[in-house]
């Protein structure tokens, strides 16, 4: 993982915690060096970077509770950005909700589940609930790629939440058992 050209940081992630700035350039390279990294390039056009959440799963009774950050501006279906930007995003959101799920252990697979999302935003503002759940779409196909159902026309989605936690933005996704 390269370290941040700000402060020397090299621990884990696509963000600085200390400076928060992204460690890899538009470009995709590694600063300083002229080898590709293994960390998916960002978006050009991104000026502001979410607070990163711990990514993880647990499981609370019959139901496994995903939590994952909230979804980058990318994926709202109002979003004005690029098809490969979009496309990128979604990779990168739907690859991050796979690992997640798979923190969870040995993964049961289900004939169908349900869907519930709770997003906890940072502030009060009015959001819209059919865009936040289209912009957990890949967050959807993430779990369904860990194996937790066939596919994910298995998963019947729940209408959307919302509450609000300054302190600890998020996306937390509540799969139980429908069949």
């Amino acid at each position: 993982m390269p370290a941040c050209k700000a402060c020397g940081d090299d621990a884990a992630g696509l963000y600085c915690e200390a400076c928060r700035v992204p460690k890899v350039a538009s470009g995709g390279k590694a600063p300083g060096s002229g080898k590709r990294s293994a960390v998916p390039r960002l978006s050009p056009g991104v000026t502001k970077v979410r607070k990163q959440v711990a990514v993880s799963a647990r499981w609370e009774g019959a139901a496994l509770v995903v939590t994952l950050p909230l979804p980058p501006r990318a994926l709202s279906p109002n979003a004005r950005v690029h098809w490969s930007v979009k496309a990128k995003a979604v990779a990168a959101y739907r690859a991050l909700a796979e690992m997640a799920a798979r923190t969870a252990g040995p993964l049961p697979c289900w004939e169908g589940a349900t869907m519930e999302c709770v997003f906890y935003w940072p502030d009060r503002r009015k959001h819209d609930d059919d865009n936040a759940s289209a912009s957990g779409k890949g967050a959807r196909d993430g779990i369904a790629d860990a194996g937790l159902v066939r596919d994910d026309s298995s998963i019947r989605a729940l209408p959307a939440i919302f509450e609000v936690d300054s302190a600890n933005p998020r996306l937390e996704i509540i799969l139980k058992k429908s069949r």
